[in-house]
């Protein structure tokens, strides 16, 4: 939600029963916002939980294939239209900083490198732990 005052063009966020959930939007944006800031832990985490909500739009950003999974998604805001959505709505601000976009790729190269090969049902076991029946 915009609150007064905040001008930036920010993806918006679900307010569910008084709790307002973070879209993976929401999480990339912070994330460039951060790192722009040179408030580096912030952009890695905002990153990492982005990627795990949104497994399209890393790839989107970095410009690389992906194949759409045939996996249950928390909502519409973790499916590939989504993604394509935001790259296509926040593309300039990413390309106003190319180094944040290295910055997002090493990140998440060393995330998915710590995780160890993940699959995408350990991808959906690491982000939504307990949903997909593997054990941690």
């Amino acid at each position: 939600t915009r609150e007064s005052g905040d001008t930036r063009d920010r993806a918006t966020s679900v307010n569910v029963t008084q709790k307002t959930v973070r879209t993976p939007a929401d999480l990339f944006n912070d994330g460039l916002e951060a790192f722009k800031k040179g408030e580096l832990d912030r952009a890695v985490a905002s990153f990492r939980s982005g990627f795990f909500e949104n497994l399209y739009i890393t790839p989107l950003l970095l410009g690389e294939d992906y194949e759409p999974q045939a996996i249950w998604y928390p909502g519409p805001f973790a499916e590939a239209p989504a993604a394509q959505e935001y790259v296509s709505r926040f593309r300039s601000y990413w390309q106003e900083s190319p180094e944040a976009a290295q910055f997002l790729a090493s990140e998440i190269s060393d995330t998915i490198a710590r995780k160890s090969r993940l699959t995408p049902d350990r991808i959906i076991a690491v982000a939504f732990p307990g949903q997909s029946g593997e054990e941690q």
